[in-house]
């Protein structure tokens, strides 16, 4: 379901005054919007819509990106070539990566961008930092995916004998051929295990997730079991 939009571009063929009073997300510095596709001018594609979801690194990166949801593959292509050259603010070294979930509107006169966890999911997801995802819950699909690969985080011995019990959890997407996608920490208070558990959640494999027979993408959360460190 729909939550409401709150705009944060403007359309390309809008008069110059218009963009200084569009809201922005926030520490967003550069966004390139994405131009409508070349292979969709001359025929009846109509307009097209994308929801996508990227993942901000600590230097202010995109670091990663994956269409949810797409009229058309040539839209979804069209908004992950734009948004590889977004730049945020840089965080600090201990910034884990952030989640930001993005619609293009695309119309041939220019494109809309907006950001679909407006002021009503930010309530709902107040203190946190992962935001609504608009992917197929779990019990529509047909069957829940299988694991194929799964790698553990290469955690050294000194990180395990000073890391506290609290759990450690990752949240992601599983996308339509079954790779993880977009992943951040759900659970968890300590940076460098962090970092160690999305290195390897990022190798995991999944059978492909299918709603009717259709692949779709998935959003999922997976708690770590992580080795107790052995005395000597």
């Amino acid at each position: 379901m729909f939550i409401r939009h709150l705009l944060i571009a403007w359309l390309l063929t809008a008069p110059a005054w218009a963009a200084d009073a569009a809201p922005v997300p926030e520490g967003l510095i550069s966004s390139p919007m994405p131009r409508f596709p070349p292979e969709l001018v001359g025929i009846k594609a109509g307009d097209g819509e994308v929801v996508m979801v990227v993942t901000i690194d600590s230097d202010g990166a995109v670091e990663d990106s994956v269409a949810l949801e797409a009229t058309n593959e040539a839209f979804a292509r069209a908004a992950a070539t734009a948004v590889q050259d977004w730049k945020f603010t840089p965080g600090t070294a201990a910034t884990w990566p952030r989640r930001e979930v993005l619609q293009f509107s695309f119309k041939r006169s220019g494109v809309v961008t907006t950001l679909s966890h407006a002021e009503g999911a930010k309530e709902q997801f107040a203190g946190t930092s992962i935001p609504l995802l608009r992917t197929v819950p779990l019990a529509q699909l047909d069957q829940e995916p299988r694991r194929i690969t799964s790698i553990m985080p290469n955690v050294p011995k000194a990180l395990l004998e000073r890391r506290s019990n609290e759990p450690l959890a990752i949240n992601f997407v599983i996308d339509r051929d079954g790779a993880v996608r977009v992943p951040v920490i759900a659970v968890g208070d300590d940076p460098a295990l962090a970092q160690a558990a999305l290195a390897a959640v990022k190798q995991w494999r999944y059978s492909p997730p299918l709603q009717k027979g259709e692949p779709v993408a998935v959003e999922m959360t997976r708690a770590l079991v992580l080795p107790q460190a052995r005395p000597e």
